[in-house]
This record gives C-alpha cells, sequence and structure tokens, in this order.
C-alpha cells in the first residue's frame, strides 16, 4: 500500500519533471524497496576499513541513479568477517564522508531520520571547487548497514526531490 502511494506521487511528479522517470527498484537480497528517478547502475565492491586499530573488510553494494548533476545512491554495506558492529561502522563511514567532502551539517537531523549537509568537490577540470549539497540517511538491518544519500552540485538540485526518494526507501 505505501509503495503503491508512493508510485502515484511519482507518477505525478513526473508530469512536472520529464527528466525524472521514477521507477519502483526492488532488492530481496538485501530487503529494501525503492523509487529511483532512472534506472540505477549496480556496482558491487569490497574494501577494507580501519575500525577500532583494526581492518576489518566490508563488501558494498551500490545502486545509483543521476539525473541534472543529482546523484541518487543505496549502498548496503555487510562485514565478511564475524564483526557486526554496524554502529561503529555507520559512525566511520559517516566520518569518512564528512572530512572527504568538507561538509558541515545544515541544521540538525530531521524528524525521518535522514542528515543534510553543505560541502565542496573539485569540479571537472580541477581547478575550481563546485558547492554540494548532501542528504544522508542510514538504515540498520539485522546483518547490514543501508546508506541512502542525494548528492547535489547544480542549481536544479530539487530538496523535493531529494526526500522523496530516501522517504521512498522501505
Amino acid at each position: 500500500m505505501k509503495l503503491a502511494f508512493a508510485i502515484l506521487i511519482a507518477f505525478s511528479l513526473s508530469a512536472c519533471y520529464p527528466t525524472y522517470n521514477w521507477r519502483a527498484v526492488n532488492n530481496e537480497t538485501f530487503s529494501w524497496q525503492a523509487l529511483f528517478p532512472t534506472k540505477p547502475k549496480i556496482v558491487e565492491r569490497s574494501l577494507s576499513v580501519s575500525m577500532e586499530s583494526k581492518e576489518e573488510n566490508i563488501l558494498i553494494n551500490r545502486y545509483s541513479s543521476v539525473v541534472e548533476n543529482t546523484s541518487f545512491v543505496i549502498e548496503t554495506a555487510s562485514f565478511l568477517s564475524k564483526n557486526q558492529n554496524f554502529k561503529l561502522l555507520k559512525k566511520v563511514i559517516d566520518e569518512n564522508l564528512i572530512k572527504n567532502f568538507n561538509l558541515e551539517p545544515l541544521g540538525n537531523e530531521i524528524s525521518n531520520g535522514y542528515k543534510r549537509y553543505r560541502g565542496w568537490i573539485l569540479a571537472g577540470d580541477g581547478s575550481s571547487k563546485r558547492q554540494i549539497t548532501i542528504y544522508c540517511k542510514y538504515i540498520f538491518r539485522e546483518s547490514l548497514l543501508i546508506r541512502v544519500v542525494v548528492i547535489g552540485g547544480s542549481n536544479k538540485f530539487s530538496n523535493e526531490h531529494a526526500v522523496f526518494f530516501i522517504n521512498s526507501v522501505n
């Protein structure tokens, strides 16, 4: 029922924003579903993360979609070892996100659990900086951490689309 309502809203938004073609994506492996503005690209990688002076191997599955210089991303992280400290993993990921993009919080955490940040990245040519806005939400599941991120760096960034995408994830 919730997904049907979200799809109905997506169709009404798509009439106003023709470059957004909202579609339902259901990931049964990681127990989430969401509405993406275009068909998402899927990438899987493993990486080593330093947590409490110990290296942990993490598997990351990323679904991402880009529209008008705005990235809509869902990442699922799971441990490849027996360590299952997802609260610490969230803290490490959050700290790296803030450090890598020079982020500053835009107010307090929003009521449904997402945070907003403003930061800077190098422009495509590497000679100048470009301001970005990031919306980020974490969802804890039994054996994985889901991170929902919207990153926008243009004057076409839509708070409405960012919130819609984040709220569509369940």
